[in-house]
């Protein structure tokens, strides 16, 4: 346990933080990307959007299931980022 932490990601310095600077729920953001997860989860949506228009025109049951496949992942990280921005 420490009372000074610093914060990398992808080798560069997030910032240094004294341990009552800073908030366990700011620290789990930091770490998992905040504004990443955003930005994955919108091209997901996209990517399950522009695949049901493909299988709805195609009627393909492959695309069918990658869009489906595709609607459960964007699922998946919008309820991790909906966790992450509620502990804001």
């Amino acid at each position: 346990m420490a009372d000074r932490f610093t914060l990398l990601n992808r080798g560069q310095s997030l910032g240094s933080y004294l341990k009552s600077e800073v908030s366990r729920e700011d620290v789990l953001e930091m770490m998992a990307g905040g504004q990443e997860m955003d930005a994955l989860q919108a091209e997901l949506e996209e990517f399950a959007r522009s695949d049901d228009a493909q299988a709805s025109s195609a009627g393909s049951h492959s695309l069918e299931a990658a869009a489906a496949a595709e609607h459960s992942l964007a699922d998946a990280f919008t309820g991790e980022a909906q966790k992450i921005h509620r502990h804001k």
